[in-house]
This record gives structure tokens, sequence and C-alpha cells, in this order.
């Protein structure tokens, strides 16, 4: 692709971040969600955009909240912690969102190879998440799947991507012995 022909391509991807944002801030100004406020910021962010004004006045807010010592934390400032008791379906949808990336990471590790103990202790070990409540979370999720983990699409692989895959976990005896046990299997 040439770079004129790419530099078109970006150009007409901003436009449309620029116009769905827009449509969005619309919707932002009615009902403020911090979730959406981060995912608005950072598609405009990623596509070089301005941010719409609505969007731009809430964070200007959060941060003055934040600078200003009403909120002791970023995530108390964007709204993020729900308040206790507060069982809304907003909040609801903010706690099922927090287990994705670390239910999607137990099961990568075992689509590897590990085994689900192991492979929770691992993310547990990188998330802050309970890992008798996430070995919980993951086993209902995969009994209400009714399928088994195939590994057979990540055997193309290569072993220095495998190795990258698991970087970021820790270094402990369990883990070194899961991450050897992985390597070992695509090895072979």
């Amino acid at each position: 692709m040439t770079t004129r022909r790419r530099g078109k391509l970006l150009d007409g991807l901003r436009a449309q971040v620029g116009t769905d944002l827009a449509q969005a801030d619309k919707r932002f100004k009615r009902d403020p969600d911090g979730i959406v406020a981060l995912e608005m910021i950072q598609a405009a962010v990623a596509a070089g955009v301005a941010l719409p004004p609505a969007l731009g006045r809430w964070l200007d807010a959060r941060i003055n909240d934040y600078l200003g010592g009403e909120a002791d934390t970023l995530d108390r400032a964007f709204g993020l912690v729900p308040k206790p008791g507060d069982d809304s379906a907003r909040n609801k949808r903010r706690e099922r969102a927090s287990w994705g990336g670390p239910l999607a990471q137990v099961h990568l590790l075992a689509s590897l190879g590990a085994t689900i103990p192991d492979a929770v202790h691992m993310v547990a070990a990188v998330t802050g998440k309970s890992t008798a409540l996430l070995e919980r979370k993951y086993r209902d999720l995969d009994r209400r799947a009714q399928r088994k983990r195939d590994g057979a699409q990540l055997r193309t692989l290569h072993i220095s991507e495998i190795e990258q895959l698991l970087a970021p976990y820790p270094e402990d005896l369990q883990s070194r012995l899961t991450k050897n046990g992985i390597l070992a299997g695509f090895l072979r």
C-alpha cells in the first residue's frame, strides 16, 4: 500500500471516529458514564482526533476533582468505583467486565497446555484476583460453554511468540514449572 493511499485511509478513519464520537457525545451529555468516557477518550487518542466538547468538559472536571483532593483516586474521580450497595445495571456491567480479561488469560494458558489451577495461579498473581473466585468463575464459564478447550489453533504459534505471551506472568516456582511445561509441549 502506498503512503498516499494509507494517508487517505487514515483520514477516512479519523473522520468516521470523529462522527462516531460526536454522536456518542450527545448521548454522553444525557448520561455520563466513566467507562464510556474512557472508551471515547481512547478512541479519540488512537485516531488522533480532538475530544468532543461534553467529554472534554467531563474530563476536565474529573481531573480537577482528583487534583483538588475531592477524590482520593482516579477511579473515584472518574466514577469507576461503585458505591456500597449500588446494584445498578451499570455497576453489574462493570463487575462482569472486570473479569473478562482474567478469564481470557486463564483460557489462553489452559489452551496452551497449563492445568486450570496453574493457569489460575499465574493470572491471579498478575491481576490481583482471588484464585478461588477466578477458578470458580472460569469453571462456570467453561461449563456454560460446554466445549473442550482446543489448543490446535494455537499450535501454529512460533515458540518465541509463546514465550512473549508467558513473559508477564510471575517467576515463582509453580509458575516457572507451568511455563516450562507449556513450552515443552510445543517443542515436541
